[in-house]
């Protein structure tokens, strides 16, 4: 991630460095779960509020959801890891959720277009005025900040990823004023090489 960093840096592309206000803020609050390999809710807020101020940074009006109106309640919780080990038994943890005062409504549907690995596109509809619509090209991990990223949109594409090799004809499907690509760390072992309509790598 250092040197995606400094290499986004060095060609002026924004790009939004999770793993400083992660780490800044761990003494304070569980951030990933125990029994999973992904963030809890106050971990991805924290990525939410680092994206978001990004954004605004770059002249994006969008509006921010306030620290306020979030609550963090327990809940009983079972993840992926005890899986990933080849352990016979899920683990159950208690974990911190998300709880949004005057939540915004919203409405869900998923398609078919773009499906990697039985991962859908998902289109959620909340019909804010005035906020601004984003295409989000991601993993697993984004699945957290849903429930943030709906305060500050009035419509959300989420498409996979597909290891960096996503179909760039997702960018003419479903134009936004705001593109945002996710990938977890260990992800980026995979070259970025979106690809063109007819499946082509593009060289870009």
């Amino acid at each position: 991630i250092d040197v995606l960093t400094a290499g986004a840096a060095q060609r002026g592309l924004p790009i939004v460095d999770i793993k400083r206000p992660l780490l800044s803020e761990k003494n304070n609050a569980q951030l990933y779960y125990r029994s999973d390999t992904h963030w809890t809710a106050p971990g991805a807020f924290i990525a939410y509020r680092a994206l978001m101020d990004r954004l605004n940074g770059e002249g994006v009006s969008a509006p921010i959801l306030e620290a306020e109106r979030v609550t963090f309640p327990d809940r009983p919780f079972s993840g992926d890891l005890a899986r990933m080990l080849g352990a016979p038994e899920r683990v159950e943890e208690v974990t911190p959720w998300v709880l949004i005062e005057e939540a915004t409504p919203y409405d869900e549907y998923e398609s078919d277009d773009f499906v990697f690995d039985a991962f859908k596109t998902r289109i959620i509809d909340t019909g804010a005025a005035d906020a601004p619509t984003l295409l989000l090209i991601g993993d697993s991990y984004a699945n957290a900040l849903m429930p943030f990223l709906r305060e500050s949109f009035s419509r959300i594409v989420f498409t996979h990823h597909q290891l960096g090799a996503f179909d760039r004809a997702v960018l003419d499907k479903y134009p936004s004023d705001v593109v945002v690509l996710e990938m977890v760390e260990r992800m980026l072992a995979h070259p970025l090489a979106p690809q063109n309509v007819d499946g082509a790598a593009n060289a870009e």
